[in-house]
């Protein structure tokens, strides 16, 4: 019996690309209104909206963002009939922050006939959980071995910065302190970064001023 059809739908611009750098983007039949790189997905049918005005200014996209939650509503829109007549396989979305994107919540709360579709929610907190997010979409698109090499790759990339972060080190004397670096995640309020970014930044040879590793983004007083 030959195996099912493949049918994939990304809710998450990092879990597109992803899908497409393991070389299944053919199998791409849905995606959000978030996931618009590499250019090949730009044919696959949208099937989420913001529920705000994404145009705001920062502050009052913040503040509209904030009353949707605290009202209890989504802050996206599924096209319910839209997910269910494209009939995926597997759908890939997030659990890490209801603000940023679809969470698996939101799309079993709305999409009450996902079939037998296969729902993958990534929460990646530190680098290990990138890499295995990477290992884990893998084995559900049915390719395990082009996970395993993807995450060598890039594992190797990573490892390949820190001889030449030792070496710059090396090379100035006396060694200066190492670079604060700001990574804000928004302006107003601004926000830093945490999680894997500071893992980063870190691997980097640089300190975070706002934010540490496995940390949320905190608000930045000014």
């Amino acid at each position: 019996m030959p195996a099912p059809e493949m049918r994939v739908i990304s809710l998450l611009s990092a879990t597109t690309d992803l899908v497409c750098r393991l070389g299944m983007a053919h199998c791409l039949v849905g995606r959000s209104h978030g996931c618009d790189s590499p250019d090949i997905v730009a044919s696959v049918p949208v099937v989420t909206a913001p529920n705000v005005d994404p145009n705001l200014p920062s502050a009052a996209l913040d503040a509209a963002v904030r009353e949707q939650a605290a009202g209890g509503g989504p802050v996206y829109r599924i096209d319910a009939t839209q997910v269910e007549t494209l009939r995926a396989t597997v759908i890939i979305t997030q659990s890490q922050c209801r603000i940023c994107a679809v969470t698996a919540d939101d799309l079993r709360s709305v999409c009450a006939l996902l079939g037998n579709a296969r729902v993958i929610s990534v929460q990646p907190i530190t680098l290990d959980d990138v890499f295995s997010d990477v290992r884990v979409i893998a084995e559900a698109l049915g390719v395990p071995e082009r996970g395993t090499l993807l995450e060598a790759k890039m594992r190797a990339q990573f490892a390949a910065i820190m001889p030449i972060v030792r070496e710059a080190q090396r090379a100035l004397l006396p060694p200066p302190p190492p670079p604060r670096i700001a990574h804000l995640e928004w302006l107003a309020p601004m926000m830093g970064s945490g999680y894997w970014i500071a893992e980063c930044c870190e691997l980097a040879g640089a300190r975070m001023i706002a934010g540490s590793a496995g940390g949320s983004a905190p608000c930045i007083p000014l």
